[in-house]
């Protein structure tokens, strides 16, 4: 019952997902199963965005497959990941490409994640870059948190439907790479 409860989080959250940004560059299947993330303490190294984070134990990275919008273990080349752990979608990272500012991103894209258009604002640090915060009621139509951030021409958009404490770990080990 847990395994079916986590694959319809991740459905209906890459059936949420599919509208935003941009498609980039088909990403090569056999790469993208080379590096699941399975056990405490490991690393998910995202190569093509240049980004890392730890997970610990009981939490899987998955990613979304865009052409069958099927979920898979996560790669280093993925453009959507989601973290998961107990049937639960702990956060969603985006990498997206040539979309601008995270002001215009957000500009553009503010509307599908917050349709009430009720969200606070805050500008705060992740791994020193400045990141777009919004924060919402936690609910399907206003997730608690959604962070943009630019790295050098490419964003990052890390998304959480609820609050849990698993968020702020990985969101505090979260680091760009060169």
């Amino acid at each position: 019952m847990q395994q079916r409860s986590l694959l319809w989080v991740l459905l209906v959250a890459s059936v949420l997902l599919v509208g935003c940004g941009k498609t980039t560059e088909h990403v090569d299947e056999s790469a993208a199963l080379t590096l699941p993330v399975e056990v405490a303490g490991s690393v998910y190294q995202n190569t093509r965005f240049a980004y890392e984070f730890t997970v610990s134990d009981g939490i899987l990275v998955y990613a979304l497959n865009l052409e069958d919008q099927t979920a898979r273990l996560a790669g280093p080349e993925d453009e959507i990941v989601f973290v998961a752990g107990e049937g639960t979608n702990v956060l969603t990272v985006r990498g997206v490409e040539g979309q601008g500012s995270p002001h215009e991103w957000l500009t553009s894209h503010v509307t599908f994640f917050y349709p009430k258009g009720e969200a606070a604002q805050q500008i705060q640090d992740l791994d020193g870059k400045q990141a777009i915060t919004l924060y919402g009621d936690g609910t399907s139509d206003s997730p608690a948190r959604l962070l943009v951030a630019q790295h050098d021409d490419q964003l990052i958009i890390i998304t959480f439907e609820q609050e849990d404490e698993r968020f702020d770990q990985i969101l505090s080990s979260f680091t760009f790479t060169p």
